[in-house]
């Protein structure tokens, strides 16, 4: 007789016959089977010993998961309530399942019932020692096969406390959990899921105020106003809101800490809306215009992202000065094209300009069959780069590393300017391949080529003439959508090139670097403007007036202020 030894048998499986135990052979955790060799007669009695053990088995596959078995049974637990009466009793979430059951109609066999999605890290996560996760089970009741399991953490965007394990087979009309993430710490830190959950707890952070656009009690909750033709949905598993081409969307918005430095919207978009626009208004001034590209440097596999657009101070103030506790947020779509699809928005603190800023070291070859990227040379100090490149065509030939980059770059600096040391400017020996992603197998020539007052050469395009600037649009769009590429000649076969702008217009680049600076007292205080006239600083020592911005052109008092690499030059 062969009797099965089951891989869950615990210790203890024993077999015997008429009360005599006899050898079998086995080894726990293996199936297998247990032989007896006898004479058999009628009336003998075989017993069989199967104790049941609590354990956890991992995934095939997927070792960061793992699985509680109690004998043959997989257990699992319910994450939400079946009705509100056991949401009062267990403290777990109840949530109506739309289309539960089936209907008498035609196909209502299969009537597509689903919940609202959720992450996964919104799913109770143990965060332990694998040798030490069974310590967190207590026995419930083993009448039933029910334990507890201690799920508390501070892991993951859950609040879970103390579930019930129980058989598997028994858990229906309810969310549940039969596969646990279980990793240490440290392990969850330096996974995806936990890099994830940084960001978004270092986002909560950062939050003032936030809207859950297309949700009817968040939307109430921001005193929601929007055209006759908005419309709401889900997209990808996300809520949004829209409106046809002239309507509008307009939420009040809290500005909790009452600040006016570093304070932004962000707006949650997809590129499936490429080519939309509007306008963002902040009490009816206008903030930005937006045009949706076709693609963007945070986009995630879903086709989202987030954007960031920073409020000047003044328009957290009002007439008096003093700092608004509320702004009217209002995004308008153009007379042409639908609004884009308002997936959330945020207010926050913290802003951080990622306007481009020309740092050598983030540009390289843009094609390793004219140069190589052994012929850079970087110089960190001085911020420039120097390629050895030859002088055949084209061939100091750059490209910005836009996959490890994340910059923006303002519509109205619409010249790309390239400044360097013993470049060609005749005809032919200057051309733009790629802008920003875009290429159509064109060879885009420079608007504008000419000396510097030091002697080095400036090569420029005008981005809204190439005829690859698709993904150049909107008041500020994102400059590492793809690649930009462009190939110059150099006339002695080393090339250094000493800036990569992007600016509003060549003679003034060349103007502001053309002027020295002058003596200021240390003690005199100005306000600094963007080129378009936002106030970005007030009452500023001069000598700290261009601390930390980016590269481009300023306002600072009365004066015109380019800052390049390290350097400002009034």
């Amino acid at each position: 007789m062969a009797v099965r030894h089951p891989a869950w048998a615990g210790n203890g499986y024993g077999i015997s016959v008429n009360g005599e135990a006899l050898e079998t052979n086995t080894v726990k955790g293996e199936a297998s089977y247990a032989h007896i060799h006898r004479t058999w007669k009628e009336g003998d009695i075989v017993t069989v010993t199967l104790p049941m053990e609590l354990r956890y088995e991992e995934c095939p596959g997927y070792d960061s998961y793992i699985a509680f078995k109690y004998g043959p049974m997989l257990l699992a637990a319910r994450t939400t309530a079946r009705n509100e009466a056991e949401a009062d009793s267990t403290n777990l979430e109840y949530e109506v399942l739309q289309n539960e059951y089936a209907g008498e109609g035609r196909m209502d066999h299969a009537p597509g019932s689903r919940a609202t999605l959720k992450g996964l890290n919104s799913a109770p996560l143990l965060i332990d020692k694998r040798t030490d996760v069974l310590n967190r089970i207590k026995a419930k009741d083993l009448g039933k096969l029910h334990f507890t399991l201690d799920a508390t953490t501070e892991a993951g965007s859950g609040d879970w406390t103390t579930l019930t394990l129980e058989p598997f087979y028994g858990i229906h009309h309810s969310r549940y959990s039969c596969y646990w993430y279980q990793q240490t710490m440290e392990e969850y830190e330096q996974s995806n899921m936990g890099k994830a959950d940084a960001e978004e707890k270092a986002l909560l952070e950062r939050t003032l105020d936030f809207v859950a656009t297309g949700e009817q009690q968040s939307e109430a909750g921001h005193d929601a106003q929007y055209s006759t033709t908005s419309s709401t949905g889900s997209f990808r598993g996300e809520y949004y809101r829209d409106a046809k081409a002239g309507g509008f969307i307009q939420y009040t918005l809290e500005n909790t800490k009452g600040e006016t430095e570093g304070i932004a919207l962000m707006c949650r978009f997809t590129t499936a809306d490429a080519n939309r626009k509007a306008t963002i208004y902040i009490d009816g001034q206008k903030l930005i215009d937006v045009t949706i590209a076709s693609t963007h440097s945070k986009v995630d596999e879903n086709g989202f992202y987030n954007t960031e657009y920073l409020i000047p101070a003044d328009m957290l103030k009002d007439a008096e000065g003093h700092i608004k506790k509320s702004i009217t947020f209002r995004i308008e779509a153009s007379s042409s094209t639908l609004c884009p699809g308002l997936y959330y928005l945020r207010l926050v603190d913290g802003y951080v300009s990622n306007a481009y800023t020309f740092r050598a070291s983030e540009w390289t070859t843009g094609d390793a069959g004219r140069v190589t990227r052994d012929k850079f040379t970087y110089d960190t100090e001085a911020n420039t780069l120097t390629v050895n490149a030859g002088t055949g065509a084209n061939n100091v030939c750059l490209m910005l590393d836009y996959q490890n980059c994340e910059y923006t770059a303002n519509a109205a600096d619409k010249f790309l300017i390239v400044k360097g040391t013993n470049l060609s400017m005749a005809s032919g020996k200057s051309y733009l391949w790629w802008l920003n992603g875009i290429n159509r197998a064109t060879s885009v020539a420079p608007t504008v080529v000419k000396n510097a007052a030091d002697g080095e050469v400036v090569i420029a395009w005008d981005i809204t003439k190439s005829g690859i600037a698709d993904n150049c649009v909107g008041s500020e769009y994102d400059f590492c959508a793809g690649m930009t590429i462009f190939g110059l000649t150099s006339t002695t076969g080393t090339s250094c090139i000493s800036h990569i702008g992007l600016h509003a217009s060549v003679d003034e680049y060349l103007e502001a670097l053309s002027i020295l600076r002058p003596t200021l007292s240390h003690q005199e205080t100005v306000n600094v403007y963007s080129t378009e006239g936002i106030l970005l600083r007030t009452n500023v020592p001069t000598d700290k007036a261009t601390e930390n911005l980016p590269e481009g052109i300023y306002i600072v008092g009365e004066k015109k202020v380019v800052i390049q690499g390290k350097d400002s030059k009034f």
